[in-house]
């Protein structure tokens, strides 16, 4: 197990663990962490069957190197292999990392504002399996 900050600044244990996108029919699945070229992925599967992506962690030193694309496209191949939705709220986890760019990086990889997450107006976002 694996000891990770989650984005609403508390602490988690979740498992690094293969991808597991099952869930019980009206109830959320566990936390789940993937390490993928040293970015950290946490997801968790909704009630609504779509897989909320948690965040993405990337150690400054290793930024703009394309490590967080990389690991992205992986987890959206397996989430489109299983049939799965993916939704996000697209919000920044540190003072360096700009929000339109955020946004920017998701909507390349297929993800579209689909409204407004929370009341400091950073975007809901989706991207629908196999897009």
């Amino acid at each position: 197990m694996n000891y990770i900050e989650a984005t609403m600044d508390f602490k988690l244990w979740v498992e690094n663990t293969d991808w597991d996108f099952s869930h019980e029919e009206g109830f959320g699945g566990k936390v789940q962490q993937k390490d993928i070229d040293g970015v950290s992925i946490v997801y968790q599967m909704q009630s609504n069957g779509n897989v909320q992506l948690s965040s993405i962690r990337v150690k400054h030193k290793d930024r703009k190197m394309g490590k967080a694309r990389s690991a992205i496209i992986e987890f959206l191949r397996e989430t489109d292999n299983a049939g799965k939705s993916v939704e996000l709220l697209a919000s920044p986890l540190d003072s360096k990392t700009n929000l339109s760019k955020l946004v920017a990086f998701y909507q390349s990889v297929g993800f579209e504002i689909v409204g407004m997450g929370n009341p400091l107006g950073e975007p809901k976002m989706l991207r629908h399996a196999g897009k």
